[in-house]
């Protein structure tokens, strides 16, 4: 009988996710109109936890009654300050208060005198931090439409979804995770707070394939041991405990002779993302929270209806320590013998880019308000394991300026270059939004658009979305969109990681439901589906196969396989998300 009901769990996830979206929720501070969202601040996207916030107010037992009007202080092991009590007393006495108020207010003075002392004996170094965080625990799947590979099924590559040149296939794919961010933030002095976040995160690895020239699988790729673009851990390894990476660390410095200005410095949430435009999403991924420096500036040109908020940063990609040599000598080498710089880091440049974008609002009133953004992104000193990590997610070599993985053809090709870290990558983002809420912000509709394009590239570099915003999660919150990523429509290695699998040359439709069941807790189903953009890499001219993302690999026809095959993939995510 188990094994009867076993295959139909995940829809049994769903109907109990549709009978908890059926309750009423009850009423949370998302009813009241919240207030805009300033570019200069930040603003925590929907897979971040909620900023830290003070503990609510200890419970207090209500004291018991006295059997007289005695004037005298109720029975207490903790009493508040004389001029407190005096004050209380005075208010009782003349009818302001009556006596189960006094007996209420002086117990809770006095416990709040007791823990601010009890506060003032913690190190200074301990005070006044404010702590948040979140839990988010997921059941998602990946359908391939073959269903479940087995034992005695013969897989034709190119139809079932089989990596060929790595030695796996996946049919379907169930798993459980959990992801886990508490962070704390503290005012040390006037405008300026230090902050920081931990939380859950598991290994990837970027840029394998590349084997071209002779050169061994590998040499150009790169391991890290968190994921940069994914905070989720997941279930299993027999009961292995979960990794804990430090997610952010920052300095946020707002001047008090210029408060609409903000420098931050550190490690820390991305100051490019657009939290009302969810396609937003194609060109960062939430959980990256970027290295370095950044600046913003909001204008008010019209107060309370019309500003301009610019944001332009500096963030460091990777940083090279040395580079790679190897001996001419076959014999054991001695002082005096000479070495060559061999791949994969040809000299130490460290891969670097900066951005600026410009963000414009209108809302003249609570009823509808209108915004519009432009973006441009620029990586410099790009080298060779940076752009095979882009290679491996769907960017080919046209977008790269002086592309250093190329050294791997031989020197009389057109197209060799030395491996020097000269690459440079270019991409401008625009968007632009309306939100409706004639009936309130509950019921509002935003309707949104986005463009994209890597600059560099001389074809399928144009990337766009559109897509609908309905409600708000506390009554019912629906995301509806659509997108068509070409191969050099963004930035591959900043897409998010669970649309579209993280990677370009993708389009397909994407939709998810949430709904707010508490204050603290919510629940989100994300459904998306997509289809390879396109299935020929266009080429430049009569060379170049090479300029194609799999160009580069040790078999381009099986890399092109498996690509279309895994972006044919239907993605469904249930979500249980706590908030505290």
């Amino acid at each position: 009988m188990l094994r009867r009901i076993l295959p139909f769990y995940p829809a049994f996830a769903l109907m109990v996710l549709l009978g908890v979206l059926a309750i009423p929720a009850g009423r949370t501070r998302a009813e009241e109109p919240e207030p805009t969202p300033s570019a200069a601040e930040e603003t925590p996207s929907e897979s971040e936890p909620a900023p830290p916030r003070p503990p609510p107010p200890p419970t207090i037992p209500p004291p018991s009654k006295p059997t007289s009007s005695a004037t005298t202080a109720p029975n207490s092991e903790a009493t508040p300050s004389p001029a407190a009590a005096e004050m209380l007393k005075s208010m009782r006495e003349k009818g302001i208060i009556s006596e189960d108020e006094y007996e209420d207010l002086y117990r809770r003075q006095a416990r709040y005198e007791a823990e601010q002392e009890s506060r003032s004996s913690l190190p200074g170094w301990l005070q006044n931090w404010t702590f948040g965080g979140s839990l988010r625990l997921r059941w998602e799947r990946q359908d391939y439409g073959h269903g479940f590979y087995d034992t005695g099924k013969n897989l034709q590559i190119g139809q079932d979804n089989v990596d060929a040149l790595n030695g796996n296939a996946t049919g379907v794919r169930d798993r459980y995770r959990l992801r886990f961010l508490i962070g704390a933030e503290k005012l040390v002095s006037e405008g300026l707070r230090v902050g920081f976040m931990i939380g859950t995160s598991m290994g990837t690895s970027y840029g394998f394939d590349t084997c071209a020239g002779g050169v061994d699988c590998g040499v150009f790729g790169t391991a890290l041991p968190g994921d940069p673009r994914s905070a989720n851990s997941t279930l299993g390894g027999f009961f292995d405990p979960k990794n804990i990476y430090l997610d952010r660390a920052y300095v946020d410095w707002h001047p008090y002779f210029a408060p609409t200005f903000g420098l931050i410095a550190g490690k820390f949430q991305n100051p490019f993302q657009v939290p009302e435009v969810p396609s937003d999403l194609f060109i960062w991924d939430p959980d990256i929270n970027p290295e370095g420096a950044a600046a913003r500036y909001r204008f008010d040109l019209l107060p309370e209806a019309l500003r301009f908020d610019g944001t332009a940063a500096f963030l460091v990609l990777n940083e090279i320590a040395s580079v790679n040599v190897q001996p001419f000598a076959v014999t054991p080498v001695a002082p005096g013998d000479q070495a060559l710089i061999v791949q994969p880091h040809y000299d130490e440049r460290d891969p670097y880019m900066y951005g600026l974008q410009g963000a414009i609002r209108y809302s003249p009133n609570d009823f509808w308000k209108i915004g519009a953004q432009g973006s441009y992104y620029d990586l410099e000193n790009m080298d060779t394991t940076l752009v095979a990590a882009l290679n491996g997610l769907g960017n080919g070599g046209d977008s790269v300026e002086h592309d250093p993985l190329l050294v791997v053809l031989t020197p009389s090709s057109p197209l060799f270059q030395t491996g020097e870290s000269k690459g440079r990558m270019e991409e401008v983002v625009t968007s632009v939004f309306a939100t409706l809420a004639p009936f309130g912000p509950r019921y509002a509709v935003t309707p949104f658009f986005q463009w994209s394009s890597i600059t560099n590239a001389s074809s399928q570099n144009v990337g766009w979305s559109a897509g609908v915003d309905f409600g708000t999660p506390d009554l019912l919150k629906l995301t509806v969109m659509y997108a068509d990523i070409e191969r050099n429509g963004t930035v591959a290695l900043f897409t998010d990681s669970d649309v579209f699998g993280g990677v370009t040359n993708a389009k397909g439709w994407y939709a998810r439901i949430q709904r707010q069941i508490t204050d603290a807790v919510r629940v989100d189903a994300t459904f998306s589906k997509s289809t390879i953009a396109e299935r020929n890499c266009a080429y430049n001219g009569t060379t170049k196969e090479v300029l194609c993302d799999t160009g580069l690999t040790e078999n381009p026809a099986l890399a092109d396989a498996f690509n279309e095959t895994k972006l044919d993939r239907l993605l469904i995510q249930m979500d249980l998300v706590v908030v505290f």
